[in-house]
Parts: C-alpha cells; structure tokens; sequence
C-alpha cells in the first residue's frame, strides 16, 4: 500500500495576493505577508457605504473585522492541517491502516527472541500446542492463513489443489478445493491483501486467485536462479514478495510487476549455503525456511541472508514414526491468529501442528 506520511507534510508555498467575491462588493483585494490585512475596498456606491477609502475606517470596520476574522480561521485551518491537527476527509482510514502496519511490523517486543542463540544441537527448542487432522493424500508445498482459515497449495502432477482448511475443526475440515490443471505442479502460496499468489515448480508459471472463491485472477511467468518455484512470502513490511527455488538464493520481487528486484545468498549457522531451501513464511521480520529432507526450521534475515537461528523438529513427529503411514518431509509453516504461534506439517502428513518456538 503507498505510505502514508503520518506527518502530515503538506508544502507550505509562499501566499500569494488573491481575490475573494463578496456579495456587498464588487471585489475585495486581500493581501497577506507577515500578517493578513485588507486593503482597496470598493464598495458599490448606492448602499450608502464608503468608497475608494482606507483600510478599515468608519463604518467599513464591520467588514473588515468580518473579513479578517474569516482569513484568520482559514489560515488556522491551514496549519492545522498541515500539521496533522485536523485530518482531511478520507486521511483518516490510510492514517489508521498505516499505523496497524507501522504497529505489526515494529519488532522491539521481540527483542529478546532476537538476542537468544538457537542451534540444532539445543534438541527440541519449541512447545507442540495442539494439531488437527490433515489430508495425507496432501503433498503439502505452500500453507498459510489469513482470514481465520488455512490455505494450502499441494503437488504433484495429477494431483496439484489450491484448499482453504478449517483450523478450528479438530477433523481439518476442507472447505473449499479446486484442481489444478494436471500438467502443472503445485508449489509455495502466500497471501497477498485479499488475494492468494501461487507459484509452480518447473512450469515457470505463477497464479494469482480470488481468497474467497479460489478463482484465477491472473496467470503470470516468472524467472529464478534455477528457473524454478518453490516457495513464496510476502513481506507486508516492505510490500515484496520473497521466492525460493531450491538453490541457497532469496529472491525478491516487485508485487506489482512480479519481477525481481535483487537476491541475496542465504547461509547456514555453519556459514556453508543454505541448499534447498523449500516452504517460507514471514514472521516477526525474519523469513522461516523449510529445508528439504530435513527435519529443521530456519531463521534467516532477509537483510544479510545470514540463518540467526537453527530450530530441530527431528522430534515433532519422528521420520521412522511417520514412514510407517507413507508420510514424506517435513514442510509447510504458517503464522496463526496468535501472533506467537505457528502452524507446520509435511508433505503426506495426517496432521497439522500449532507450536509456540522458544
């Protein structure tokens, strides 16, 4: 959204002589530098009144006190204005949108998160909360929220679906699913105001839906390192969309354009590249990162690139425990309606949990 100078910053130009049509007048001239006053009246001369006189004498001062009361409210309402005193019609709902946004991306509260070292070899670092059911017939690639509910955009060819889920149903109901055109493959989604944007994984073909219906608003192409989409964010801070494909590079695009703006190289805690990088999501100024086969959460500045943090979810639902059900890696992180809870699942998993991170 554009920026709203809270400020107020209207210019101040010069003020300049100027002419104002009265009903008693044929014109009267008011000249206003340094302080405002009236000067060459030019009565009409059948009402009985003065004419061709000075400024404010005998029985004109009536009009003069009239008139310079009126040019001193309008340059009060000026500066008031201008100073942000008094909003103008229609300033004040970007003025309050702008503040939830300047409030949601001020980060001080979490102060104390930034500060804290966590590395996999700290073990579980997190707190399971609670899960619900989940499809496993889902190849879970993007999950996000917004509006109360959960959207997810699954793979595979054949098989790719864009679904709103419930995550208040213990059961995961699906509320809504819509089918991909099945030589395409599903990959990361992110919200977008009131719009869902999607990207697919070798087709180099990205989507824009309706949230409500799920219909297709815009089709558009796009271009990465490896010509490949794998996950997608979107930054509200900084109004850009943040894209993944594989290799240790973040890409950053424009949300009007859909091109890139820049990349940055991402790296370990170890200082090695951060390789396949998968699902993303945007949190607390920071971008979560999947990484495939691997049972880990990532904490990336997207500023440096540099991982701040290394959480090990090895022990949220073992890889020996769940490739007895067929279910796959680890994948799929989504903020909640609890701004210090998040969701994850994978790819085939039967159940979606909400974890609090230390």
């Amino acid at each position: 959204m554009p920026k709203t100078n809270l400020s107020g910053g209207m210019g101040r130009p010069a003020m300049k002589e100027s002419s104002i049509e009265m009903s008693d007048w044929n014109k009267a001239t008011v000249q206003t530098d340094g302080e405002a006053q009236v000067v060459g009246y030019n009565f009409d001369e059948n009402d009985g009144w003065m004419k061709d006189r000075g400024p404010c004498s005998c029985k004109g001062f009536l009009y003069c006190l009239i008139v310079s009361a009126f040019i001193g409210a309008c340059v009060g309402v000026y500066f008031a204005v201008d100073s942000g005193l008094i909003a103008m019609p229609g300033a004040e709902a970007d003025s309050v949108e702008e503040i939830v946004e300047l409030k949601n991306c001020s980060m001080e509260h979490h102060a104390e998160w930034y500060q804290k070292p966590i590395t996999k070899q700290d073990g579980q670092q997190y707190t399971a909360i609670d899960q619900i059911d989940h499809d496993p017939s889902s190849f879970t690639q993007g999950l996000t929220f917004a509006n109360g509910v959960l959207y997810e955009s699954t793979g595979l060819f054949k098989q790719s679906k864009v679904r709103i889920l419930d995550p208040n149903s213990s059961k995961g109901d699906v509320l809504k699913s819509v089918d991909m055109d099945p030589k395409l493959f599903g990959e990361g989604m992110t919200v977008w105001h009131d719009k869902l944007v999607q990207i697919t994984w070798k087709s180099k073909r990205g989507f824009i839906y309706d949230i409500e219906t799920l219909e297709i608003l815009q089709d558009f192409k796009f271009e990465t390192t490896n010509n490949e989409g794998w996950g997608i964010t979107f930054d509200w801070c900084k109004d850009e969309f943040i894209v993944t494909d594989g290799s240790p590079y973040l890409h950053f695009w424009d949300t009007t354009t859909l091109k890139e703006t820049r990349k940055i190289k991402a790296h370990r805690l170890s200082g090695d590249p951060a390789k396949s990088l998968n699902e993303i999501e945007y949190w607390r100024g920071r971008i979560l990162a999947n990484v495939w086969f691997e049972d880990v959460l990532l904490v990336i500045n997207p500023e440096t690139g540099e991982t701040e943090k290394e959480y090990d979810f090895s022990m949220l639902w073992p890889e020996d425990e769940r490739k007895q059900k067929g279910a796959d890696v680890f994948n799929g992180i989504s903020i909640s309606d609890d701004e210090d809870i998040l969701y994850v699942t994978g790819k085939l998993w039967n159940r979606i949990h909400s974890v609090k991170l230390n």
